[in-house]
């Protein structure tokens, strides 16, 4: 049975839905489909209820689930022994990542890693979006860890997506969508928007959002530049704009502003780690392994 497949039907349990977890996954629904059918085949019991119109695991599937969890463990800890024992996890790797995101997954792969290779030190440094993009660029970090990333002329980057994350809108408290817990692009025509004064090099975030707007067929108000995101909640309480972002921790800016979903099946935004290919540190192939065995 491939460890891929158990990777898979891992997730779509965790997920309890087929659509979200291919698209997580960079796959047809078709072919993850296809993929547990073929492990119910190999194991000749059905794991999944086709009975109901929830998800729902059989009694044999509920076993399954318990015993490739630890698969999955003592694989993920073979490989880490491996590669330890090969000597190729010592040394420092600097990752630059969103300051905002350090207790979502940036926690996740720092703990991981550093439980599997405590001779290495990863070192985080917390930036803005455009700091991270320029210390990547400049040589100042090794890696770093962004949204919506996608490849730059005269640059060669690598580029691992691993995580997909929804879009909200965030406003004052006093807005007039205060309250609301989802919104739709048609529902921000007219309105003055928080954006960055020009497109970033690596995120595309802001290229995406103005699609977005194009492809609704309406006009965003006037645009308020913002470079430093901890201004954000005292720019939209002063301006009274509205704020789109993708968002791994939608509570980031805690109680000083209100948040919406933004169209969530419709939206998502991917979060990547990004690398010059022509870096040589080896640390980087046991960061990018990290990042595959919590979310692939």
């Amino acid at each position: 049975m491939k460890i891929s497949h158990i990777r898979e039907f891992l997730l779509l349990v965790s997920n309890r839905n087929f659509s979200k977890t291919a698209e997580q996954l960079y796959m047809a629904q078709s072919a993850l489909s296809r993929h547990i059918s073929s492990m119910e085949d190999e194991l000749g019991v059905q794991l999944i209820s086709r009975s109901t119109t929830t998800f729902s695991l059989t009694e044999e599937g509920e076993k399954a689930v318990e015993g490739f969890r630890k698969v999955m463990e003592e694989y993920q800890h073979t490989l880490f022994r491996i590669g330890a024992a090969a000597g190729k996890v010592t040394g420092e790797l600097r990752v630059g990542i969103l300051y905002y995101d350090m207790n979502t997954y940036v926690a996740q792969i720092r703990n991981t890693f550093r439980r599997n290779f405590p001779e290495a030190s990863l070192r985080l440094i917390s930036c803005q979006p455009e700091q991270a993009e320029a210390a990547l660029l400049h040589d100042e970090t090794d890696v770093i860890l962004i949204y919506n990333a996608r490849p730059v002329p005269g640059e060669n980057l690598h580029i691992l997506p691993f995580l997909k994350v929804p879009y909200y809108v965030y406003f004052d408290r006093s807005s007039i969508f205060a309250g609301r817990e989802r919104m739709t692009v048609r529902d921000l025509a007219d309105q003055p928007i928080l954006s960055p004064p020009q497109p970033l090099t690596i995120n595309a975030t802001k290229q995406i959002i103005t699609s977005m707007y194009i492809d609704h067929g309406v006009q965003p108000g006037k645009e308020i530049p913002v470079t430093n995101y901890d201004e954000v909640p005292a720019l939209l309480e002063e301006n009274g704009v509205v704020f789109i972002s993708p968002m791994a921790n939608p509570s980031a800016y805690r109680d000083a502003a209100d948040y919406s979903i933004l169209e969530e099946e419709n939206y998502t935004a991917t979060i990547s780690a990004v690398w010059k290919t022509e870096n040589p540190s080896s640390l980087i192939g046991a960061l990018v392994n990290t990042i595959k065995m919590i979310y692939t």
